[in-house]
């Protein structure tokens, strides 16, 4: 039976998290020191977000990081710079904004931003430039961490730094870098995802990828996607005399409409009820990421970003996408399926059993452990040994 080791997010998230029962509840994220392998692991197992503390804080990066050392060392490193209308980058917007004739209200295009590829040195001069204002708000995001300065930039955060999360089969290490002003609509990820702040903070609103929320979240509406574009005019901007820049809607090159969309139109910071009444009973829990902190967000939360900047106007972040520990393969479908790729170490859910609360639904008790490797790819490995 391909099917008998499914389970409900309920079955999972419901070994901690009391609220879920509770319409429109509010909470604050868990926080843990300085995890060990089996600490953290217990937050995986249960898809619980944390903020782990005493780890991002002692790296090279949080003292050599700042505009001016950024500024010499990368200045001729190539980036893409997302350019947005509003500070949630990559969000629905109101479809008739697109194309008034062709759709009606309550029709919604994920926005994704414009694109500029510019030299870091110009991307840091356009930051302090008139055209970043209240219209325009610029983002270096998704970018690998390992291009920038010929890799040397990434030897300033200390791998060994991060032991706790090695049973995970890390895919990207990205970076995230703005003035303050940056943020993200609503949307979930099919990864596991660590976020540490290096400057600034982030704050993450994040809502459970359980079937009611996600009823109330409006998710799984069926959106196209539509890429603005951004640019330079001949006229002259009369209050700072430099060319005029705007923004276009590319309404010629829409992408059919995506049945399992990852983001939804719902905002939790500005709430509208009249639209989306339903949400009113969301369970968000508010984690709010200092600088030397990092946030552990499980993979399928849905989660809402709101950027704030350090005292030099700086906010950036370095995060890890890993493999997720439970696959969720389609939004609108209720099951997860434990992911073929890992055997997680069951001690830890032994030695964590009194705030797991019980057994999980099904077989992660099988021990690997091979020097430090706590993770082990099990495609040679039979369903059954699982």
């Amino acid at each position: 039976d391909p099917g008998r080791d499914r389970v409900s997010p309920e079955e999972i998230i419901g070994l901690w998290y009391d609220g879920i029962d509770k319409k429109g509840a509010k909470s604050e994220c868990a926080r843990i020191e300085n995890p060990t392998r089996e600490d953290f692991m217990s937050y995986v197992a249960r898809s619980e977000p944390v903020i782990i503390t005493g780890v991002a804080n002692k790296w090279s990066a949080r003292k050599k990081w700042t505009w001016e050392y950024l500024k010499e060392h990368l200045k001729d490193d190539q980036v893409v710079v997302s350019v947005s209308p509003n500070p949630y980058f990559d969000g629905p917007e109101d479809a008739t904004l697109w194309d008034p004739e062709k759709y009606q209200k309550g029709d919604f295009v994920v926005a994704r931003p414009a694109q500029l590829h510019i030299s870091f040195e110009q991307y840091a001069q356009l930051l302090q430039s008139p055209y970043s204002n209240d219209r325009t708000f610029f983002y270096v995001q998704y970018m690998p961490l390992k291009i920038f300065n010929k890799g040397k930039l990434a030897e300033d955060i200390e791998k060994s730094s991060m032991q706790f999360a090695d049973f995970l089969d890390e895919k990207l290490q990205l970076i995230w870098l703005g003035d303050g002003r940056n943020g993200g609509a609503i949307h979930n990820d099919k990864q596991e995802n660590i976020m540490a702040m290096i400057s600034g903070s982030k704050l993450f609103r994040l809502v459970p990828p359980l079937t009611d929320q996600s009823e109330y979240l409006y998710a799984g509406l069926p959106m196209r996607g539509g890429n603005l574009k951004y640019g330079w005019t001949q006229e002259k901007d009369p209050a700072t005399g430099l060319p005029k820049a705007e923004f276009r809607r590319n309404r010629e090159e829409l992408s059919e409409i995506n049945p399992y969309q990852s983001y939804t139109a719902v905002r939790i910071d500005t709430p509208d009820y009249k639209k989306f009444p339903k949400s009113r009973n969301l369970n968000v829990i508010e984690c709010q990421v200092n600088e030397g902190e990092m946030l552990y967000n499980p993979a399928h939360w849905w989660h809402e970003v709101t950027s704030g900047p350090d005292k030099t106007g700086k906010s950036l972040g370095i995060n890890w996408f890993f493999a997720p520990l439970y696959n969720h393969i389609i939004t609108n479908d209720t099951f997860w399926e434990p992911n073929r790729n890992y055997m997680p170490v069951g001690e830890a859910l032994e030695k964590n059993s009194a705030r797991v609360g019980k057994t999980l639904p099904f077989n992660l008790t099988k021990l690997v452990h091979t020097g430090n490797d706590y993770m082990l790819k099990a495609a040679s490995v039979r369903h059954e040994e699982l």
